[in-house]
């Protein structure tokens, strides 16, 4: 009996650290554009015309989506369970590089970057919560934080990488509009690689205890305000560096090379 014990408890933990370092690589991969997006998407949203408000709203965007998904997305995670839904944002994030590759109108732009918005609301909600099941008492903290350092590594190198691609696309003589296209397309190819990840290796983690029916709430006024708040302060903040690009753009007349040094400066 001891030993039998002792051999599910150790399927178990290789089961744990599996669906971590499955997580690890799908939070890793999807990160690839996140640094790369605050530089070329106001640029690149001027291109085809977009006013400074417009721009800011392609940002404002992101922000929207998750205060209006996430607080009612806790309950749905409880009762139809955390995988599915990982599922759903991963594939978000991939459409979302789809649309952008496409996006040759303000329009579409701002559809991409709502649809990468869904993305954003599902899926880390989902990973968090996915972290919380599998990980340890002893070691919630380095098991959350591994989730965050693989989003880091992959948004440092994915914008690295990306800041490269995109002077040497530059130097063949392209224009902005087929630099664009050539970019999302590479980074198309690891948002597949996190949904392929999250597929194959995370898989659910939802306690039985909670498969019991979830009880309906009604949602609080002190939550409404909560979420009114966040969304007016994430949508301000959110619109304070686009601007920024576009204030160096017009009123400084400085070129793509410039902004891009700049951008890459220490913090």
């Amino acid at each position: 009996m001891v030993s039998g014990g002792v051999g599910m408890s150790r399927s178990s933990g290789l089961s744990r650290s599996r669906t971590l370092t499955m997580l690890w690589r799908a939070t890793f991969w999807v990160s690839f554009p996140f640094g790369i997006l605050a530089f070329v998407l106001p640029i690149y949203g001027r291109e085809l015309g977009a006013t400074a408000l417009e721009v800011g709203g392609f940002f404002s965007a992101v922000s929207l989506v998750p205060v209006v998904v996430r607080p009612f997305l806790g309950r749905a995670l409880d009762r139809w369970g955390r995988r599915p839904f990982l599922l759903l944002g991963l594939v978000g994030y991939a459409v979302a590089m789809g649309l952008f590759c496409l996006a040759d109108t303000v329009l579409l732009l701002t559809v991409a970057r709502f649809v990468q918005g869904l993305g954003q609301a599902f899926l880390w909600l989902s990973a968090y919560t996915i972290v919380a099941d599998v990980a340890d008492q002893t070691g919630r903290g380095h098991d959350f934080g591994i989730i965050d350092e693989a989003t880091n590594r992959g948004a440092i190198i994915g914008t690295t990488a990306g800041f490269f691609m995109w002077l040497g696309l530059e130097n063949t003589g392209l224009d902005g509009r087929q630099i664009w296209f050539w970019l999302f397309a590479a980074y198309l190819v690891p948002s597949l690689l996190a949904l392929w990840s999250g597929w194959r290796g995370v898989w659910e983690t939802r306690p039985q205890a909670a498969m019991q029916p979830v009880e309906n709430r009604p949602v609080s006024g002190q939550l409404l305000a909560l979420m009114g708040i966040v969304f007016v302060t994430g949508a301000s903040s959110a619109m304070v560096w686009p601007l920024l690009m576009v204030f160096l753009q017009d009123a400084l007349r400085a070129d793509v090379d410039a902004l891009m040094w700049a951008t890459c400066r220490p913090r």
